[in-house]
């Protein structure tokens, strides 16, 4: 009787060691992270979705470095994703330390798993595809604005592009912007969650506001670009898709582009590096700098449109 109570207890100990797969552990991980924004997260949880599915079923304390963790790392860099590589190598490696933690495992095998991503030479990193130069920038939206204009797209993916032109935003918050955020009386933009996990509010212009309120004309429910997707709103891969058919090829300039040819041309005009960063919703600066640093440089949206 004993020895089948200890088989018992055995069979449901084994039980619960080969449910705890690194796909549960990776969902208990994100839970303990309440330091994380909504975007953060939702970025962490794609990687872990999109380029380890082939763990994701295989109990932790089974799981190999040379068996399962490097082809994971091999993968993406043989498609010479070496930046996204990093990334997951660099999650894999917080994922199964928890795990350590957690007195799941005896050992991670993921320690210093980024070191099987190939280090690239100074200036060939790859970089999302962009025009920064005043020349090609004019172009670009010449281009962007001749089609927007010319009614074969919806208003909102078009006004979505059109913003891109005039706020150097991250794409991910702006498809997601809602009525609710937008004070006219104001003329402010707030962007209550972000990737670093900050608010930050944005004056309305008189470009932006112009696009917002035709806009608004087309409102029916909260979203400001509504779509009939599941999330409800437009996406990054709708607006990229646009700026194709716009005339504008891949790798020519990326939606992210955008970004990099904000900050470029920005500095050269002579707005102040600090400026930009705000603009670009980055966290610049030190600890100390950032607690006694709140200035919220409301009025450098009006400076950034002269680059347009």
């Amino acid at each position: 009787m004993r020895r089948k109570k200890a088989k018992q207890v055995e069979d449901k100990a084994q039980a619960e060691i080969d449910a705890r797969t690194f796909g549960v552990v990776a969902d208990e991980y994100f839970r303990m992270r309440g330091d994380m924004s909504r975007r953060g997260l939702q970025c962490e949880q794609g990687r872990v979705k999109n380029h380890m599915a082939d763990i994701r079923n295989i109990p932790v304390v089974q799981i190999e470095r040379l068996a399962h963790l490097k082809p994971v790392i091999d993968k993406l860099v043989q498609r010479g994703e070496f930046e996204q590589a990093r990334r997951v190598a660099g999650l894999i490696g917080r994922i199964m330390n928890f795990a350590f933690d957690a007195g799941y495992i005896k050992i991670s095998p993921a320690d210093r798993l980024v070191r099987l991503v190939p280090r690239q030479a100074r200036g060939s990193q790859r970089h999302h595809a962009a025009l920064v130069t005043v020349e090609t920038a004019s172009s670009l939206f010449q281009r962007v604005w001749s089609y927007c204009e010319s009614g074969r797209s919806g208003p909102f993916l078009t006004a979505a592009l059109k913003l891109s032109c005039y706020m150097p935003l991250r794409n991910g918050n702006v498809v997601e912007a809602q009525w609710e955020q937008i004070d006219f009386e104001k003329g402010q933009w707030l962007f209550q969650e972000t990737k670093n996990g900050r608010a930050y509010t944005v004056p309305l212009t008189r470009q932006i506001r112009d696009i917002l309120e035709r806009l608004r004309s087309y409102r029916y429910n909260k979203w400001c670009f509504p779509s009939g997707s599941k999330t409800g709103h437009i996406s990054n891969g709708g607006m990229s898709k646009l700026l194709r058919i716009a005339g504008v090829p891949r790798e020519e300039h990326s939606l992210h582009g955008f970004r990099s040819t904000f900050e470029t041309l920005a500095l050269e005009f002579g707005l102040p590096k600090a400026l930009c960063e705000r603009l670009l919703f980055h966290v610049a600066g030190g600890r100390v700098e950032q607690a006694y640093n709140r200035a919220l440089y409301e009025s450098a949206l009006s400076l950034a449109t002269m680059v347009v």
